[in-house]
């Protein structure tokens, strides 16, 4: 990792390379034609093969010279492939014209079955062969207003017969800015052509395909997923941009559009594939410059896509010989734009290894997005200028862009995924650990309240013992001992995550009314009904809270006292544990503070009982009482939940 960034300069420059020798190779041509005359006795017959037409083919500008009419005509020559600003000679021609191209092929050895493939002629071509007008692309004219351009690549399947065979092709260009003959034109085998045209359609036809597909994909996902579209705002850009790439492709090389579309004319593919070029070019910039601010920040976004966007005005309302020359800066323009946005990747990566190495991947599948866009502009540049014969190099640029972009939106989204589920797991781990904090808090809050000891009911319980060591000293001793099991119990605080049987929370009820009985004697009067053969788990201090609060608020209200009815039973699939008194009631608003734990003085037993068993059974207590009528209080314990807290305390 430590050296990624020179390996990846290195790659950088080895791609460069290749991608020179590869234009070079492209450019290095066999000439077999000499002279206006291709003999065949001087090459090898291209029986399984083809051969591309190249060289010095007759030319004669501002004349349309039918076949068998060129005796006396003062002869030169122009190179084929190539536009018709200069012959061999050295004499120039302005681009905007018409002229007549002548080949003779002699000593053809035997009447052959042969195929002619024309790429591209500027801008509109007829072909005769042995005096027969054998192809027609758009209509060949003198003047601007009677040419219709057409540029279509064509096969076509002749016979030649035994001997010599003439080809003369009526060309003329008022639109565009280069005239004449400008891709090769290949002749030889039927078969090997065709197999070349189809492989040629079939390559163009994928690359366009992904591209297309990658965008419908992303836009899919944006219309579908508003996280998607919040979370990674370059999606419609990305989408955008890739499907009107793939579809500018079908208007260049074998020209998908006018296959699909075989009325539609020049002017209108031209129209089409520039207005998608430029919309094209203007998602680009506006993806890159979400991905990545500070390669492409947006003052100089906007910048662009003012004078990307002045194309849809030429496209719109200027004729097609007028918006070429628009056309030709938009090449230029848009490979210098790229070039710049890719050497500043380079110079960003070269400087920032440490940032480079965290993001690897990232900035690898960025990095070669960028050059993508570039290299398909440059290639499009120079086939657009002469300078090579095909456009493979522009169509692996639309499918390498479009995968690029893809996995870069995919690696980003997996990322941001892994961080948020990181951060989820962190979020939910903090999130049990405080809910642990708060329930031992709670629980602890709760046990030090429920321990806490009632200074006036400790001090009369004293005095009542004091009293009784004169009158009854055997009683005193029994009471000393109910209060020390009783002090025992309310100050074992480790009891709150502790479990305990019904009868031991009963007998500290017990120590407790015992308590209280010897203060208030007749006064307080209680009832047991305990269902026999109960015998389960329940958290301790629930019932004396209870008790309390009916002998203190209820029955000790009344001058006369009353009694407590303590009550435990099972009911279907739970144990109800209920307290009655028969005492002054308890007020509405008492019982909604209890319940809403709101924390009013008088309710802070119940209060903490309830929140006790919300916590542990999600139900709480129920409150029934009418003022004067006494107060039901009783909760109840799910069977289900009893079993798990005796497996838990074995």
């Amino acid at each position: 990792m430590k050296n990624i960034r020179w390996v990846f300069v290195f790659m950088s420059v080895l791609i460069a390379v290749s991608i020179g020798f590869y234009y070079v190779f492209m450019g290095n041509s066999t000439f077999y034609v000499k002279d206006g005359i291709l003999d065949f006795k001087s090459i090898e017959w291209p029986g399984n093969s083809y051969i591309e037409l190249n060289g010095e083919w007759e030319f004669y500008y501002n004349e349309l010279i039918q076949p068998g009419q060129f005796d006396g005509k003062d002869k030169r020559y122009i190179e084929v492939p190539g536009i018709w600003s200069r012959d061999v000679e050295g004499e120039t021609y302005p681009v905007k014209g018409f002229g007549t191209y002548r080949l003779l092929l002699k000593n053809i050895p035997q009447d052959s079955d042969v195929a002619l493939k024309k790429t591209s002629i500027r801008n509109a071509s007829r072909i005769y062969i042995n005096g027969d007008l054998l192809a027609e692309d758009g209509v060949v004219s003198e003047t601007l207003e009677k040419s219709v351009p057409g540029n279509q690549p064509q096969l076509i399947f002749l016979r030649l017969p035994k001997g010599e065979t003439e080809i003369v092709l009526h060309v003329s260009n008022h639109e565009y800015v280069q005239g004449g003959i400008a891709r090769p034109l290949q002749f030889g085998n039927p078969v090997a052509l065709q197999n070349r045209h189809d492989r040629n359609l079939l390559f163009e036809f994928s690359m366009t395909t992904v591209s297309v597909l990658v965008g419908l994909l992303y836009l899919i996902l944006y219309l579908s997923s508003s996280y998607y579209r919040k979370e990674e705002p370059a999606v419609l850009s990305l989408s955008l941009s890739t499907i009107f790439l793939g579809l500018m492709g079908t208007m260049y090389g074998e020209r998908i559009l006018g296959i699909l579309f075989p009325s539609l004319s020049m002017d209108g593919i031209f129209r089409i594939g520039h207005g998608l070029a430029a919309s094209a070019m203007l998602w680009m910039l506006s993806l890159f410059h979400k991905l990545y601010e500070d390669f492409l920040p947006r003052l100089h976004k906007n910048v662009l896509s003012v004078i990307f966007g002045m194309m849809f005005v030429f496209i719109l309302f200027f004729p097609l010989h007028i918006y070429m020359y628009a056309l030709q800066f938009y090449f230029y323009f848009s490979t210098m734009v790229f070039f710049v946005l890719w050497v500043r990747v380079l110079s960003w990566i070269f400087q920032r290894r440490n940032t480079l190495e965290k993001n690897i991947t990232e900035h690898l599948l960025y990095a070669t997005a960028i050059f993508s866009a570039f290299l398909f502009y440059f290639d499009e540049m120079l086939y657009s200028i002469g300078n090579t014969d095909t456009m493979h190099l522009s169509f692996l640029a639309i499918g390498m862009y479009s995968v690029a972009m893809a996995s870069l939106l995919l690696y980003r989204y997996t990322l941001h995924y892994r961080r948020s589920r990181e951060l989820s797991m962190e979020l939910l781990q903090t999130l049990d650990e405080l809910a642990k904090q708060h329930n031992m808090v709670e629980e602890k809050e709760i046990s030090f309240l429920q321990a806490q000891i009632k200074p006036h009911f400790l001090f009369n319980t004293l005095n009542v013992i004091s009293s009784q060591i004169l009158v009854d000293p055997e009683k005193a001793h029994d009471l000393v001992s109910t209060l020390g099991e009783y002090l025992h119990a309310k100050f074992d605080f480790e009891n709150t995550h502790k479990w305990i049987h019904l009868e031991e929370e009963l007998t500290m009820v017990g120590s407790y009314l015992e308590l209280e009985q010897s203060r208030f004697e007749e006064r307080l009067r209680v009832i047991w009904d305990v269902e026999e053969n109960l015998h389960f788990l329940l958290p301790p201090f629930t019932l004396q809270p209870l008790v309390e609060n009916a002998i203190r608020h209820g029955l000790m209200e009344k001058l006369e006292g009353g009694k407590v009815k303590i009550s435990v039973y099972q009911k279907e699939e739970s144990y109800v544990i209920s307290i009655a008194d028969d005492g002054v009631g308890i007020p509405e608003e008492i019982i909604q503070s209890v319940l809403q734990k709101d924390g009013l003085s008088r309710g802070v037993g119940l209060i903490n009982v309830h929140r006790r068993l919300k916590l542990l059974y999600e139900e709480g207590l129920h409150i029934e009482s009418g003022l004067d009528e006494g107060t039901l209080v009783y909760f109840k314990i799910p069977v289900e939940d009893v079993n798990s807290n005796e497996i838990c305390a074995d």
